[in-house]
């Protein structure tokens, strides 16, 4: 078997109170690639004795995750709990919610704090 590890960059517009207030910006966006790109190279480079492919995908992470899950023909979803820090643990919770709920094979949550 082989592992995948997948980040998906969410690209959605910027909502506050159920107002439409902009996107972000090329720059942020070229920034949050190149970032997760490096962590996906890291997490590649863990195991040398395990097949470890990486994929970047852009969007809803819910989205994309079950997009990703059906793609790669996966039996089963590992996801984080929680996120980096304080201010991201909501959306992050929401993701791994909606994730959850969403997804047809097995998931496993699993605490932030013991992934890469």
């Amino acid at each position: 078997g082989e592992i995948i590890a997948l980040n998906v960059i969410e690209s959605s517009p910027l909502v506050i109170a159920g107002l439409h207030i902009g996107s972000f910006s090329d720059e942020v966006m070229a920034k949050a690639r190149e970032a997760a790109q490096e962590y996906l190279t890291g997490v590649r480079n863990l195991r040398q004795d395990l097949t470890i492919r990486t994929d970047l995908r852009e969007g809803s992470a819910v989205h994309e995750i079950a997009n990703a899950r059906l793609h790669h023909h996966a039996d089963l979803v590992v996801i984080g709990s929680g996120g980096i820090g304080g201010r991201t643990k909501f959306f992050v919770g929401s993701v791994t919610s909606g994730v959850v709920q969403d997804i047809d094979v097995p998931t496993l949550v699993v605490p932030s704090s013991e992934l890469c």
